[in-house]
């Protein structure tokens, strides 16, 4: 059997809309006992597409990262990070923010080295329970600067993620002297 499935939380069950849509489907998103909304798509064209460029069952767990021009690459993991990543707030903070990138080791290892690159980080993925890696940027202003690589003027994106990596971008963080640090870009 030839099927595309995607799954997300209930809240974020427009975005699983937006893709149907995008692929010309007319199929209704369901949602499921686990609070999830979600879509399977039967096309052969589509599994055999999408295997062509790496990606195939469980792809979270096995998926390898795409190179591609540097324009690119905050789409890319945005879309990547969209799926699989998380962003917060610690609860007694209002600066300090964590974003989270989970999935398989070359995907998460990639994404740290992108990180890296944008906002300094010297973050290393770790391998956690259930066979899946990850890795963890926090603070306050790497993260800001990570947001907004991956958030700033995206054309398409999860919006309950958007609307978080927004307000980080918004936050103003000090110094511990009480200086202002200056905001992303």
């Amino acid at each position: 059997m030839y099927a595309v499935s995607l799954s997300l939380a209930e809240v974020d069950a427009d975005h699983v809309q937006l893709f149907v849509r995008a692929t010309g489907s007319d199929m209704p998103v369901r949602s499921d006992f686990r609070k999830q909304a979600y879509v399977m798509l039967h096309s052969r064209r589509l599994v055999e597409s999408l295997e062509r460029v790496g990606v195939g069952p469980r792809k979270s767990a096995t998926a390898e990262p795409w190179t591609g021009p540097a324009d690119l690459m905050p789409h890319y993991w945005r879309g990547l990070f969209d799926g699989d990543g998380c962003i917060h707030r610690a609860k007694r903070s209002r600066t300090s923010w964590t974003l989270t990138q989970a999935g398989s080791m070359a995907c998460v290892n990639g994404f740290a080295e992108w990180a890296a690159s944008v906002c300094g980080t010297r973050s290393k993925p770790i391998h956690v329970k259930g066979g899946c890696w990850h890795v963890a940027i926090g603070g306050s202003y790497m993260p800001q600067n990570l947001a907004a690589a991956l958030y700033r003027d995206a054309p398409v994106a999860l919006p309950r993620k958007l609307r978080l990596a927004s307000e980080l971008m918004a936050a103003e963080f000090h110094s511990p002297n009480g200086r202002k640090i200056a905001r992303t870009q």
